[in-house]
């Protein structure tokens, strides 16, 4: 294909996906500013000509913050750890390991309900374990498990801690989002936290 037309497509594809977060987050924007800012009646014509500035300008003043930027960097980091696996699981076990087409795609179905039981298990659990133990430990838990997935001599042992990264890595991002709203109290309503899931 034309290195041009391969180029205009790259920017059409970005600008459809700037375009599609764009419309998603500029409800979740005006309805929490609308709270915080306006009162019962919502924002004045006059307040949602300033919302730009209001909105950049705390922003501007919380990226200096180095507990943000290292929030913003787990919560990439935990993402990561999630679609990474997600996406290279059943070829994984299909190619390197020998399971079947059939397995393959269980595994990957396994790997999902398993993070959700984690996100439940963890939501459950609530405040009655420090967030920071927490995600130390299901951090260090998912670098071990990816260690004995990808070195382990047996087939089954490396398939089932792939899949057991579904518990350890489901509540990487969503405990960060929690340590991090409790950190930063007033950007609770305004919600910058859907940046670290596009970031």
């Amino acid at each position: 294909m034309n290195r041009s037309i391969t180029y205009g497509l790259e920017v059409a594809y970005a600008g459809m996906i700037c375009l599609a977060i764009a419309l998603n987050l500029l409800p979740v924007f005006l309805i929490t500013l609308s709270l915080d800012f306006g009162g019962p009646g919502g924002l004045t014509h006059e307040q949602l000509g300033r919302l730009a500035a209001v909105t950049f300008t705390r922003l501007r003043h919380l990226v200096r913050k180095p507990y943000f930027l290292l929030s913003l960097a787990v919560i990439f980091l935990g993402g990561a750890t999630e679609v990474g696996l997600a996406q290279w699981l059943p070829a994984y076990a299909e190619k390197s390991l020998g399971y079947s087409k059939w397995v393959s795609g269980m595994s990957l179905l396994v790997f999902s309900v398993a993070m959700a039981i984690g996100r439940i298990s963890v939501g459950l659990v609530g405040n009655r374990v420090n967030p920071f133990t927490l995600l130390l430990a299901c951090c260090w838990s998912s670098v071990v498990l990816f260690i004995v997935g990808c070195f382990a001599p047996w087939p089954d042992v490396a398939l089932m801690a792939c899949m057991a990264v579904g518990v350890t890595g489901s509540c990487l991002w969503p405990s960060t989002l929690g340590v991090a709203a409790d950190r930063f109290p007033s950007w609770r309503r305004v919600n910058v936290w859907p940046v670290g899931g596009f970031w």
